[in-house]
């Protein structure tokens, strides 16, 4: 039973790591990379409950070169001709990611969550048996 506790309380926190990650990457991104304005040429999708795509021009930094890149978004949050932070690693330009401001807190406070409701069901799942009533 313990294996059980254990792989449900693991599979709570992998959210959890996830966006820590993510938030790690962003953060060596602002210390390390090159802050540019992108701008969405076209919204592709139309759903606003589905994965849609964007296509987002930026310039490389010093050159005259411009990077064109789909990427998938969630929703329909653009539309053509926003311009969006961003950040690229001057070693490899077409790694970007955008400067999400402070979305990754409610992204953490809801993973963490996830984590929490994880851990009680374990321990009232745990309860229930030792009670003898499940």
């Amino acid at each position: 039973m313990a294996a059980i506790y254990t792989m449900l309380i693991v599979a709570g926190f992998i959210p959890f790591l996830v966006i820590l990650y993510k938030m790690n990457r962003l953060n060596r991104l602002k210390k390390n990379g090159i802050k540019v304005m992108g701008t969405v040429r076209a919204v592709n999708g139309t759903s606003s409950r589905s994965l849609n795509s964007i296509i987002i021009e930026y310039p490389v930094d010093g050159t005259p070169e411009t990077i064109v890149k789909e990427l998938p978004v969630a929703g329909m949050p653009y539309h053509a001709g926003q311009m969006l932070p961003l950040y690229y690693n001057p070693t490899d330009p077409r790694k970007m990611q955008f400067d999400s401001g402070k979305n990754f807190i409610f992204l953490l406070v809801f993973t963490g969550l996830i984590a929490g409701f994880m851990i009680a069901a374990c321990f009232f799942i745990s309860r229930s048996i030792a009670a003898g009533e499940m």
